[in-house]
């Protein structure tokens, strides 16, 4: 049996900066179209992105959301990539951001972006990524305290603030969880209509 080394993943601080060239690595076992169809399964796959200052309108995204774009041309996370970390590969025990999707990845291989100009094919195949910080006061309200991974005690009084439901002592949630969802996805106001 192999030996798997473990360590610690620090969650990223809204004060936690970016990388001053502001580049990111995602790695995933999702869908490669240049790969066989199952072979090299098991092969974890790491791709550079460049974050970007603000998502795309296209997009939609608001502060929930870090948007980047490929730095190499074609290579993006795929389906099967979600819940992947996104992280700086120089102090990789820091998780920015998780996978939530990108392109779909036979569109962009089969899309001829090569014959564009370099500004025409911008953001043509950006992905969105969960921010961590964002949602720290969720995370660290049903991890609990544990300042050796970041969460902090003011993380857990924020999330006990927050309107929608109450996270138990046991990690479970109680309350008001179906408007929080409804909230995140419609809008509360539609939600209550």
């Amino acid at each position: 049996m192999e030996e798997v080394n473990y360590r610690k993943i620090h969650l990223a601080r809204p004060t936690t900066p970016l990388p001053s060239n502001k580049i990111l690595y995602a790695s995933g076992y999702g869908y490669d179209p240049e790969r066989k169809i199952l072979t090299d399964m098991d092969e974890l796959k790491t791709v550079k992105v460049n974050v970007l200052a603000k998502c795309p309108k296209y997009l939609e995204r608001e502060d929930d959301a870090i948007c980047a774009d490929e730095v190499v041309l074609d290579q993006n996370v795929c389906e099967g990539d979600s819940g992947a970390s996104l992280k700086d590969i120089e102090n990789d025990t820091t998780i920015f951001g998780i996978v939530s999707f990108g392109s779909l990845c036979d569109d962009m291989l089969n899309d001829d972006l090569r014959s564009l100009p370099i500004e025409e094919r911008k953001y043509k195949n950006a992905e969105v990524y969960t921010n961590i910080t964002y949602y720290l006061p969720f995370i660290c309200g049903i991890i609990g305290l544990n300042e050796s991974i970041g969460c902090l005690i003011e993380d857990i009084k924020r999330a006990k603030k927050q309107p929608y439901f109450e996270i138990k002592r046991n990690g479970k949630i109680s309350k008001n969880a179906p408007e929080f969802v409804a909230d995140i996805f419609f809008g509360l106001d539609d939600f209550k209509k």
